[in-house]
């Protein structure tokens, strides 16, 4: 009915294109993807990736991450361990105690958001598994304390996000289509100390 009417109608972080006259989004899977082949460029074979129940708001953004990410590795023979944090309100002491029960502890982690591998670092270290020299630790959103902690991570841009879609929006509202109607951003890979060459 919208449509009939001429109001714009946009999507923020949508996977789905039909329906909408613009759209922007991450690029997730590239995200996933980037993430992977960071570990794997410093020599990380034994991979852990730690995901949690995502909300349903946000079930394609993370699948996306995580399918990038085991892309990633199978193009170079790798087959990670995925380990689900469960719903609680430590689910980082679950995640250890998994990595604790293996017979060969993974010598990366990459975490499906900052908001399980800040608190995982903490708890490395309590156990006196030292972090990167001992296992290695990625995030994902450059949330507020990654820079921090030294979380190397992998940023979005949600500012740029909303500048671009706002911008798309007054641009029909005018009339005008915009030049990149569906348009999908790359998050970036932002180095800090969380992560090192593995350890022979």
């Amino acid at each position: 009915r919208l449509t009939s009417i001429n109001v714009p109608i946009l999507s923020l972080n949508v996977t789905e294109e039909n329906g909408f006259m613009a759209s922007v989004r991450n690029d997730d899977f590239t995200g996933g993807m980037v993430s992977a082949n960071h570990l794997i460029a410093l020599g990380h074979k034994g991979i852990a990736y730690i995901r949690s129940t995502p909300v349903a708001s946000l079930r394609f953004s993370v699948q996306a991450r995580l399918e990038g990410f085991l892309s990633a590795c199978k193009a170079v023979g790798i087959k990670p361990m995925v380990l689900a944090a469960p719903a609680t309100e430590n689910p980082t002491s679950a995640v250890l105690a998994k990595l604790e029960s293996m017979k060969t502890r993974p010598t990366a982690i990459a975490c499906q958001e900052d908001a399980l591998a800040i608190p995982l670092i903490f708890q490395l270290q309590r156990f006196g598994i030292a972090v990167p020299s001992d296992m290695s630790v990625i995030g994902y959103d450059d949330s507020r304390f990654a820079e921090d902690i030294g979380l190397t991570t992998i940023r979005q841009k949600p500012y740029d996000m909303a500048v671009s879609l706002a911008k798309k929006t007054l641009q029909l509202i005018e009339g005008n289509t915009p030049e990149n109607r569906h348009e999908l951003i790359a998050p970036t890979l932002i180095l800090r100390s969380s992560t090192g060459t593995l350890k022979r």
